[in-house]
C-alpha cells in the first residue's frame, strides 16, 4: 500500500525500523488471528483487543509491557491519567493511547444548503434560532416545489433528545454533567436541572415542532442520510448533532454530502477536556517488545507520520481546498482512515465537510484545557453516578431522573399522546432529589486537589 510505503521511508530515517501490515478480515478475526500466533508466525504487533486475555497471556507469549512503558512510552505515566483499566493480574499487557476528548462535545447544525441559502444564511447559535430555521422551511419551497421540511415527503428535521438538552442547557450558561441525569454547573455550582424551567422549555419547543410534522427523534444516519421520499429512515433536510471526528470517517460518500450540506458550530464553547486510555496493540514476546513499543509511540505521537497514516499522501489521496482537506478519489476509494486505531486527534486535518472552526477547536483541547469546576479533573466530574447506586435512596432517585429522560429519549411517542410535562417529571419527588443533589456537591467538593 502506498501509505505504507511512504510511512515506512519516515520510520527507516528516524528510528531503523518498517512495518509490514497484514490485513484479517472481521469476521472470525479472533479466531484467525490466535490461528497465527499460536503458529508463532512472528507477529510483533496485534492491532485488536483479545477477549479473555488472561486465558492467553502465557500459552501466546504476550509481552509484559509495565517496566518497558515508563523507558519508552513516559507520557502516559502522568499524573492526570488513570492506568487501573489497564491492568491484568496486576500487570499491563496492552499497549494502550493517550486520547483527549470532550467532556462535552459541540452541537452542530447540518441543512440543506439550498434551505440555508433561501432562509438568508441566518446565524444560528439558539434553540430560536433553529425553530425559526425549521418554521421557514415548513412554509418555503425549494426549485422543485418541495417543502424544505415536510414529514409526508420524508424531509425531516433530526432533532435527537440528547442535542437538543445539550443546546438548550448550554446556552442558558450552563455546562452539562451527564445529560441524562439532568445535573449542570454554573459558576462553580451544581444545579438541579429539574429546578430551572430549561428542560421544561425544551419540551415545549419540541411540542411546537412535533404538531407541524417534519420533526423525527431519531439520531442523524451518516450512512443512509438523503432524504428519499418511499425510505422507512428519516430523510435529512435539518439536524442536530454532536460534533465528533469519528461520526465524519463514517459519511456516505461525502463528496456529496458536502454538496448538499452545510455543517456549522452552534453557540461558543470552554474548551473542557480531559485524558483517557483506550488499550489498541497486543504486542508480542518475541525479542524485541521495546522496538514495537517505540515504532507505535512514534505513529501515533509524530506529527506528520500520524497525519499521513491518517489522511494519505498529499498530493496523491488528498488536497487542501480553502484550508480544509478534499479527498482524491482512486478506484472510488479513499484511504482516509483507513486504519482507525493510530488515529490521533491531537494532528486533526477538517474535511471539507467538518463545520468551520473544527479543527481549531479540537486544538483548543490539547493547547488550552480548560477544567469545568476548578481543581477537579474532568474526567472523574461523573463518578457520582456509579457511586450513587451504592445508596438505595440515592439509587432510587437518580433511576427516577432515568425514567424522565428515557421519556424524553422517546418524546414522539409522548407527543402523540399529549403528555404534558408536569406529567413525565410527576414522579420524580424534590425531597429525594435534594438528597441526591447534596451527596453529588460532596462527592465533587471532595475531588478537588
Amino acid at each position: 500500500m502506498e501509505v505504507v510505503e511512504e510511512a515506512n521511508k519516515i520510520l527507516e530515517e528516524k528510528i531503523n525500523t518498517v512495518i509490514d501490515i497484514e490485513y484479517i478480515p472481521y469476521v472470525n478475526k479472533q479466531e484467525e488471528i490466535l490461528k497465527k500466533l499460536y503458529a508463532n508466525d512472528q507477529v510483533d504487533v496485534i492491532d485488536y483487543r483479545l477477549q479473555d486475555l488472561k486465558e492467553y497471556i502465557k500459552d501466546l507469549n504476550i509481552a509484559d509491557l509495565t517496566d518497558l512503558l515508563p523507558v519508552y512510552y513516559p507520557e502516559i505515566m502522568g499524573p492526570s491519567i488513570d492506568l487501573d483499566s489497564m491492568y491484568t493480574n496486576g500487570r499491563i499487557y496492552q499497549l494502550p493511547r493517550v486520547s483527549t476528548s470532550a467532556f462535552q462535545q459541540r452541537t452542530c447544525l447540518v441543512i440543506d444548503r439550498e434551505f440555508y441559502k433561501a432562509a438568508k444564511e441566518p446565524s444560528v447559535e439558539t434553540m430560536k434560532d433553529v425553530m425559526a430555521l425549521y418554521k421557514f422551511g415548513i412554509e418555503h419551497e425549494n426549485e422543485q416545489g418541495d417543502k424544505f421540511l415536510d414529514g409526508d415527503i420524508n424531509r425531516h428535521f433530526i432533532c435527537p433528545i440528547f442535542d437538543v438538552l445539550r443546546l438548550c442547557i448550554q446556552e442558558n450558561g450552563y455546562t452539562p454533567l451527564a445529560i441524562n441525569t439532568f445535573f449542570a454547573v454554573k459558576d462553580g455550582e451544581i444545579i438541579d436541572l429539574f429546578e430551572t424551567d430549561i428542560i421544561e422549555n425544551c419540551y415545549h419547543y419540541l411540542a411546537d415542532m412535533y404538531s407541524q410534522n417534519a420533526l423525527s427523534q431519531t439520531f442523524l444516519n451518516w450512512i443512509n442520510w438523503a432524504p428519499r421520499p418511499n425510505s422507512k429512515l428519516p430523510g435529512l433536510s435539518m439536524a442536530l448533532t454532536s460534533f465528533g471526528m469519528n461520526s465524519y470517517y463514517a459519511i456516505k460518500d461525502p463528496d456529496e454530502f458536502n454538496r448538499r450540506y452545510v455543517t456549522m458550530f452552534i453557540g461558543e464553547h470552554d474548551p473542557y477536556s480531559y485524558k483517557t486510555l483506550h488499550p489498541i496493540f497486543t504486542i508480542c514476546d518475541n525479542g524485541s517488545a521495546d522496538r514495537s513499543v517505540i515504532a507505535c509511540r512514534y505513529m501515533y505521537g509524530n506529527k506528520e507520520l500520524n497525519q499521513m497514516l491518517t489522511y494519505g499522501v498529499e498530493g496523491k489521496h488528498y488536497k487542501f481546498v480553502e484550508n480544509q482537506i478534499e479527498n482524491i478519489w482512486h478506484d472510488s476509494r479513499s484511504v482516509f482512515n483507513w486504519w482507525p486505531s493510530i488515529v490521533n486527534d491531537k494532528f486533526y486535518l477538517a474535511m471539507d465537510y467538518a463545520p468551520e472552526g473544527a479543527e481549531q477547536y479540537v486544538k483548543d483541547f490539547y493547547d488550552h484545557p480548560k477544567q469545568v469546576i476548578s481543581g477537579v479533573n474532568n474526567g472523574k466530574l461523573n463518578s457520582y453516578v456509579n457511586l450513587a447506586k451504592a445508596d438505595q435512596e440515592l439509587n432510587d432517585a437518580m433511576e427516577r431522573r432515568q425514567e424522565v429522560y428515557e421519556t424524553l429519549y422517546f418524546y414522539e411517542k409522548s407527543l402523540s399522546k399529549g403528555i404534558p410535562y408536569e406529567e413525565i417529571v410527576s414522579d420524580l419527588g424534590k425531597s429525594r432529589q435534594r438528597v441526591l443533589l447534596e451527596f453529588i456537591k460532596e462527592h465533587i467538593n471532595n475531588l478537588k486537589g
